[in-house]
């Protein structure tokens, strides 16, 4: 079975488990003569409201805007023995076999994720409160990304997170938690004594005349903030 016939199969699994009835009540959902019609993964499925059978269609017959991009990547990140993690899109982290996904707090719940990635696959998820990050660790997430922590331009509408509630959410959870949002160089010293588990950062690395060199400073400063949250809060 090719990764495209998978993610079809995943995609129907997860609607077999819903009663029509129930489905009809969800946001989003349309009637359409004897089936219900969602949105899902870029795509739509339909469900007969008498049969329950589930038809699933994931962008047309083609793969979105990303697709080519994730396998390149995926050839990489298998090279140098790295996990590939796809963002938001289950779809294609199952078209290219990635090692899992992450979810933010308006994508599928994680609780859905890893129906639909099984119980092998990496699961992490956005958690700006305490609240968010119980029920994201409830549901089944490996790993949560609180922030931002700074203004980002990878998401520039994202309400800022303040290292207070950053600390609280790590000692509230016994996952890992890894900050997020406008990290770089000169402003990681805010994280110190922080019980973080590690940092996320696009732009720091991305933006760089010297992505390799910047990646390696990052990683070697990630390190020391994470020695020096786990002595403190020892």
């Amino acid at each position: 079975m090719d990764n495209y016939a998978q993610a079809l199969t995943a995609a129907q699994r997860h609607f077999l488990d819903y009663a029509p009835e129930a489905l009809a009540k969800r946001p989003g959902v349309q009637a359409a003569g004897p089936e219900l019609v969602v949105p899902f993964l870029g795509g739509e499925a339909r469900i007969h409201r008498q049969t329950g059978a589930v038809t699933c269609t994931l962008a047309g017959e083609t793969w979105p805007a990303g697709y080519e991009e994730a396998l390149a990547v995926k050839e990489l990140s298998k090279r140098y023995h790295v996990p590939l993690l796809i963002d938001d899109r289950i779809d294609v982290a199952l078209a290219v076999d990635a090692d899992g996904v992450h979810v933010g707090q308006s994508d599928l719940p994680v609780s859905v994720a890893r129906k639909l990635l099984g119980p092998g696959r990496i699961v992490g998820a956005t958690a700006k409160t305490v609240a968010q990050a119980l029920e994201a660790q409830s549901q089944g997430a490996d790993y949560l990304g609180t922030g931002a922590i700074f203004p980002t331009q990878t998401k520039a509408a994202a309400i800022p997170t303040s290292v207070g509630t950053l600390s609280e959410v790590c000692r509230a959870v016994n996952i890992p938690v890894v900050a997020i949002g406008g990290l770089k160089q000169d402003n990681l010293s805010v994280l110190e004594g922080c019980p973080i588990s590690g940092i996320a950062v696009v732009s720091a690395i991305m933006s760089s005349a010297t992505p390799g060199i910047a990646a390696r400073e990052l990683a070697a400063m990630a390190k020391k903030l994470v020695e020096l949250g786990r002595a403190k809060n020892a």
